[in-house]
């Protein structure tokens, strides 16, 4: 984008080849692969092939070849945010416990960067975001409700203008940073707001200081002007022999099933080949 070049999309969500392949459009992009080496070597072009290390992102959950795909994201400006978080801790108005965690709270938000709160997954919170098509260019409107797009988009276009909703959903650290407030009413001065909010003490893992503790300090900040707790305590973390955090994902947890009924190496063995 910063170069202003044509974006082409080579690959499309269901894994095939899009018409900018021509010969290849729709094919499997595995098997495009195979085609096109095929073909360099019909031509007399190929001059070799030969292996090589490389990172091949994979899907955590299915194994699955991750493909980049672009696709237009919906960001958040935090440097003023991030500033007003580090001059919190300045100031003393919210205590971080230990303090020795106070350093990469500065470097986190001293080199914050605009937050990309988008997510092209099934679950979530709805992103209030609605499109029209207007001679072949999307146009975006914003609005609390469905209803209120469409009045936006009649008062402007008329009623024949299809309107559609963004598909995309909020990333789940936007989410879990609202929580403190969005549970108790908010927007709205209701009396769970005025009693619960803010809290006390947030007390948390230290690997999430920035993803969870920082924006949600951010966004209580931005949007009720008001620090969502006092202090931070961060506790421990329970690593593995590797010193990675133990984790349902990696597999590395000790099952506290196992524990009570015991289990033999064997059986362990086979239970973490199904988690794995």
């Amino acid at each position: 984008m910063n170069h202003q070049l044509e974006i082409i999309e080579v690959i499309d969500e269901y894994g095939n080849i899009t018409k900018a392949g021509k010969q290849f459009e729709g094919l499997p992009r595995f098997i495009v692969r195979e085609k096109i080496l095929n073909e360099l070597s019909n031509k007399g072009i190929l001059k070799s092939i030969s292996d090589h290390n490389m990172c091949i992102p994979l899907c955590s959950r299915t194994h699955d070849v991750v493909e980049y795909l672009l696709k237009e994201q919906w960001f958040i400006k935090c440097k003023d945010m991030a500033q007003k978080a580090i001059k919190a801790v300045k100031q003393g108005h919210l205590k971080i416990i230990p303090n020795t965690q106070e350093t990469l709270w500065y470097d986190y938000l001293n080199n914050i960067r605009d937050w990309c709160i988008s997510r092209q997954i099934w679950w979530g919170h709805s992103i209030p975001a609605y499109y029209i098509t207007i001679e072949g260019k999307i146009e975006w409107i914003i609005a609390r409700t469905e209803n209120d797009a469409k009045i936006i988009v009649q008062n402007k276009y008329g009623s024949d203008i299809k309107l559609y909703k963004d598909e995309d959903v909020l990333d789940t650290w936007f989410s879990s940073a609202i929580l403190p407030f969005a549970i108790m009413g908010w927007p709205e001065k209701t009396e769970d707001l005025k009693k619960y909010y803010p809290l006390t003490l947030m007390e948390t893992g230290r690997d999430i200081l920035f993803f969870w503790v920082a924006r949600m300090v951010m966004l209580g900040l931005e949007l009720t002007n008001c620090l969502p707790f006092d202090e931070v305590l961060l506790h421990g973390l329970l690593c593995d022999a590797y010193g990675k955090k133990m984790s349902k994902t990696l597999g590395n947890i000790v099952s506290p099933e196992n524990i009570i009924n015991g289990i033999s190496l064997n059986d362990l063995t086979e239970q973490m080949k199904v988690i794995i």
